[in-house]
Parts: structure tokens; sequence; C-alpha cells
């Protein structure tokens, strides 16, 4: 128990400590969180060209306005001029309406309009594309059906021979396809990441470590610490951002208290290798620092990864956290993807602390021979 309050001690008394392991994290949780910040992409810059000007096209031009996903700057009457907003960022989607757009129309002989999206942010693309495909959808089902009406169908049967297939989708999860859901629990859990890294890597006094005491009792402050800084950033993105969360406690706690322990017991295992607390640091953060989110398949589905690729983002501990974790927060699902991931840090971290605790016995018995 001495060594334990010893360790605390130690920890506190670094002044660098609580401003990297909770200072440091808050502020980005801030940060990132007033980027994501009810995670819908509204208001998309929008300039439409209009070379009919008529009824219809206004027609058009006002289930664009009137839409929230779109913010119409204006209209224009030559699709260069539009580009050139877009080339200038000025607006990020364009719709074009083509001559005689009205005429086709009344004539039913069909015509086409033209979409143009910044596809440099899918997010803005995808997101103004599937909201203009769906006012187009419904100006062809509005005119169909009037056509039919005129011919003497009710207006029941025209809209159900406009639309023999309806589409309902329902997201899992995420029913409004909110980004700060999706993504703001990767982020949170990369950025504490970061200085847990850099503490459990890079901590001078771990090349003083004599016992195994004062090893075992720094892994559990270090998983202890790193999972308190944890939940005051994801308390904060619940409690100020919106972010969904569903999850029982018990679930999300073993998996941090687990994923802090790993990170802490690699970091012990490095540092008492590399003897140089910077050069440890450095390490830490090339092998499970830096590639780790990308790697863990969170923003891009791992199963579209190569097979060395796919390898190495198995073996990041960030992968078998933040994936398992999303779905706790979003689904409160205990799946065993969950216990997968668990067994997996459990045996990994067991398996860094017998090297450490090897290593020790090595270090031990040299100085006594000494």
């Amino acid at each position: 128990m001495k060594i334990f309050w010893h360790e605390i001690h130690d920890l506190f008394l670094r002044k660098w400590f609580i401003a990297i392991l909770f200072i440091a994290p808050i502020i980005l949780t801030f940060y990132c969180g007033y980027l994501l910040d009810y995670g819908l992409v509204r208001h998309i810059p929008t300039v439409i060209v209009d070379n009919d000007n008529s009824q219809k096209s206004r027609e058009i031009i006002k289930d664009f306005n009137d839409n929230e996903y779109f913010n119409v700057y204006g209209t224009l009457d030559n699709l260069r001029d539009a580009e050139k907003l877009m080339e200038n960022e000025t607006v990020n989607f364009i719709v074009s309406i083509p001559q005689n757009f009205s005429k086709h129309i009344n004539n039913n002989n069909g015509t086409e309009i033209l979409f143009s999206a910044n596809g440099s942010n899918m997010a803005i693309s995808s997101t103004a594309l599937r909201q203009a495909n769906e006012i187009i959808q419904y100006f062809n089902k509005k005119y169909a059906t009037k056509y039919l009406a005129r011919l003497g169908t009710s207006n029941d049967r025209s809209y159900k021979v406009v639309s023999p297939l309806n589409i309902y989708f329902k997201n899992i999860a995420n029913p409004i396809g909110n980004y700060g859901d999706y993504l703001l629990v990767g982020f949170i859990g990369a950025i504490v990441q970061f200085p847990l890294i850099a503490i459990a890597f890079g901590r001078h006094s771990n090349l003083h470590i004599t016992k195994y005491s004062q090893l075992f009792s720094r892994l559990f402050i270090m998983s202890i610490i790193g999972t308190m800084a944890y939940g005051i950033c994801y308390w904060i993105a619940i409690h100020f951002f919106h972010l969904s969360y569903i999850a029982d406690f018990l679930p999300v706690f073993v998996l941090l208290m687990v994923f802090c322990l790993t990170i802490a017991s690699f970091g012990m295992f490095i540092s008492l290798l590399i003897r140089n607390p910077q050069y440890s640091t450095h390490v830490g953060m090339m092998l499970v620092g830096l590639p780790a989110l990308l790697l863990s398949g969170y923003t891009w589905p791992m199963y579209r990864f190569n097979i060395v690729v796919k390898i190495c983002g198995l073996i990041e501990p960030l992968t078998h956290m933040i994936n398992p974790l999303r779905r706790l927060f979003l689904m409160n699902l205990v799946t065993k993807e969950y216990w997968n991931s668990l067994t997996y840090m459990l045996i990994l971290s067991t398996t860094l602390t017998i090297g450490s605790c090897f290593y020790l016995k090595l270090k031990n018995k040299e100085e006594v021979e000494v």
C-alpha cells in the first residue's frame, strides 16, 4: 500500500501530468465537439443555373430554397459561371436546369437535370446528392400524379401507379445519419490515447522500477487514471455536444479500463527495453499512436484493407476499443466483438506484463551478480 500511494504522489507531483492527461484532452474534446455539434451537414452553399426560366423551373428552385439542407445563393444563366463559383469554393453544389425543361415535361418527353457536387468533401457531396435526389423524386411524383388525374385516374390510384414501390429504410443505431455520433466516439478515443502513450512510454521513473509491486501498482494507477480521463471527455461529449449514449455503465467501464491497462503495460514493457524515455515515446507513437485510428476500421471498413494492413489494424489495441465502444454507445449491444476485443486486450496486456516481470528478474539477477 505504501508503494501504491508513493506512485500516486510521484505522478501528481509532476505539473505536466495533469496538463497532458486531463487538460489537453478536455480542450481537444471541446474542439472536436464544436466541429461536429449536431453532426448534420446542412445549409450547403448552392447555386442554380436556370436555362428555362419557366414556372416549373421556378418550382424546382423553390423546392431547393425550402429545403434546410441547401442554402441557395441565387440563380445564374450560365453553367460555366456556376462552375467558377465552385472552383473558388463559394458554392459546393450546382443545380443546372436545361432549356425547354418545362416544354419537355408538358409534352411527356422527359428531360434531364444536372447536379454538380464538390467531391473534395464527401460528407457534403453525398448529403447534397441524396437530398437533391429526394427533391426530384417528389417533383416527378407530383407531376405524374397530376397527369394521370387529368386522364380520369383518382389521386390515390395515380399515386400507386406512379410509385408502385416505395422505399422505407431504417438506419439502425444512427437514425438521422449524425456525423457527430459516428465520429466523436473514435476521435475522443484517439485524443486520450496520445497523452496516455506519452506518460506510459516516457516516464523516466520506469527505469528505476526494481520490484514487482512497483510495476503492478504503476499499471493499476495508469489504468484508473486513463479511464478517468476517458470518462471526463465522454461525459463532456454527451452533455455538451449531444453524443448519443444508451449504454450501461459497466460494459463501458470494463472496456475502457482494459484498454488503458493494455496501453500502460505496452508502455511499461517498451520503456524498460528502450532506456531513453524520449525514444520509447517515439516508438509508442509510431506503433500504437499515429496510425491507430486509420487502421482501426473506424472511418473506413476494414474488409476493404489488403491483408497486410488488415493484420496491422487487428494488432492495434485502439481497434478493439473504439469499435465495440461505438456499438455500446449507439446500440447498447454487448456482442461477440465486445468479448473478443476484451479477450485480445487482456491476453496482450498479460503477455506484456509477464515480459516486463521477466525483464525485472533478469535485471535484478544481474545487479546481484555485480
